[in-house]
């Protein structure tokens, strides 16, 4: 049926015949036995129902990364520094020696990411490579506290503006670049960190404030009249300015 095909492989439901030379790699990770158009940076695109990402030379990529690939490790509180940041600090000497050794074991390990919270000597050793924004917490929002921020309000584009500049300039123009990470566990309902809505939290901000201003028009918009959202909800309001 498939002549000089060695395999039939199926990927996300779509059955592909395959020849023994297209199992291979390229150097950004990328499939061969896939290929598109190049334009010199990965992308994303939706092909025949289904989204892949793309990888600058045009191939197939299914990224298998691992976050806080870090030279100083992680701080810890009941001893007051990091165990693995002086392992590596006395096994390499530097986080350059130390990265490029790291590297090399996650591609023997088969995997071709590096994630975010990755430290930056990581990030030019030949392996695609995310980075962290943190806009929210630019933004003075809070995954442990469970605090969230006016996301419509200008100081948080403005923030937002300055973050993206300062991190994703550098960068901009490295093919290897895979994409970002905007921000952590941020808190989007009741959990753990809060028993409120974000419908709640908004509510409950200043009249004039932009967040606030949002959440009246986005009920307005939602159901027209007065009256039928206070039948809904059960309110007595006069309208919605109220």
């Amino acid at each position: 049926m498939f002549k000089g095909v060695v395999a039939v492989v199926a990927l996300m439901g779509i059955y592909i015949p395959v020849k023994a030379e297209a199992f291979q790699y390229n150097k950004y990770g990328g499939w061969t036995g896939l290929t598109w158009e190049a334009t010199g940076f990965f992308r994303t695109e939706k092909i025949n129902g289904v989204w892949w990402i793309i990888d600058p030379d045009g191939n197939a990529f299914v990224s298998k990364g691992v976050n806080h690939i870090s030279f100083t490790g992680d701080h810890a509180p009941a001893l007051g520094y990091s165990p693995y940041g002086r392992f590596t600090k006395e096994k390499y000497g530097d986080a350059n020696t130390w990265a490029e050794s790291s590297i090399q074991r996650l591609r023997n390990w088969n995997f071709n990411t590096v994630g975010a919270w990755s430290s930056r000597e990581t990030f030019n050793k030949g392996m695609p490579y995310t980075i962290i924004i943190g806009i929210g917490n630019a933004a003075k929002a809070s995954w442990l506290e469970g605090t969230f921020t006016d996301v419509f309000s200008q100081e948080f584009r403005d923030i937002a503006y300055k973050e993206a500049q300062e991190t994703c300039k550098p960068v901009a123009d490295d093919p290897f670049l895979l994409g970002y990470f905007l921000d952590n566990e941020l808190r989007w309902g009741p959990d753990w960190r809060s028993s409120k809505t974000l419908f709640d939290d908004f509510l409950s901000m200043p009249e004039d404030s932009a967040g606030k201003i949002a959440l009246v028009n986005m009920v307005r918009e939602m159901y027209g009249d007065i009256e039928k959202m206070n039948s809904l909800w059960n309110t007595s309001f006069q309208s919605f300015d109220d």
